[in-house]
C-alpha cells in the first residue's frame, strides 16, 4: 500500500474547513486581545487624568481654605479694631460731656454733692425695711425631720405632703 505524494499530502492535513475555523478563531483571539490591551491603555490614561485632576482640585481647596482663614482673620481684627474705636469714641464723648456739665454749673455741682449723701442716708419718714424671712425648707431638711418625728411612709411624700404631715405632728 504504497501512497503517493499527493496522498500522504492530503492524509496529514487537516479538511479544509477546520483549517479556515482555526485561523478565524486566532483571527478573533488577536483582536480581541488587542482590544483589551487599548482597554487596559485607556483606563490608565483615564486614571492618569483622573489623578491629576484630583490633584489640581486639592491644589484649589488648599489656596481657597488660605484665602477664606486669612479673610477671617482679617475680619476679626478690623472687627476688634473699629470695637476699640467705638469704646474710645463713648469714652471721649462721655469725657467731654462731664467737662462741660462741670465747666458750666461749677456751683452747682457743689451744691449736689450734699444732696448726694442726704440721699443715701435713711430718712426717718419713711419705715425700715422688713427683715427676709427665712426661706421655705427643703425636702431633704423636711424628710429629716420627718425621720425625726418617726412619720412613717415620709420617704414617698412631696413636699406638701411633707409639710402637712410635720403640721399635724406638732401637738
Amino acid at each position: 500500500m504504497a501512497q503517493s505524494k499527493t496522498e500522504k499530502k492530503n492524509s496529514n492535513t487537516k479538511p479544509s474547513g477546520e483549517k479556515a475555523g482555526e485561523k478565524k478563531a486566532k483571527k478573533a483571539l488577536r483582536r480581541a486581545e488587542k482590544s483589551v490591551q487599548a482597554a487596559h491603555k485607556a483606563v490608565r490614561d483615564s486614571s492618569k487624568k483622573l489623578r491629576k485632576q484630583a490633584r489640581a482640585l486639592a491644589k484649589d481647596t488648599e489656596k481657597l481654605a488660605a484665602k477664606q482663614a486669612k479673610a477671617v482673620r482679617r475680619l476679626a481684627a478690623e472687627s476688634a479694631q473699629s470695637k476699640a474705636a467705638q469704646v474710645k469714641a463713648a469714652q471721649s464723648k462721655a469725657a467731654q460731656v462731664e467737662e462741660a456739665r462741670t465747666a458750666q454749673q461749677p456751683e452747682a455741682r457743689t451744691a449736689q454733692q450734699p444732696e448726694e449723701k442726704t440721699a443715701q442716708q435713711p430718712s426717718p419718714l419713711t419705715p425700715p425695711l422688713p427683715k427676709p424671712s427665712p426661706a421655705a425648707p427643703t425636702l431633704i431638711q423636711l424628710r429629716e425631720r420627718a425621720r425625726a418625728k418617726k412619720i412613717a411612709r415620709y420617704s414617698r411624700m412631696n413636699k406638701t405632703q411633707l409639710t402637712a404631715a410635720l403640721e399635724n405632728e406638732k401637738p
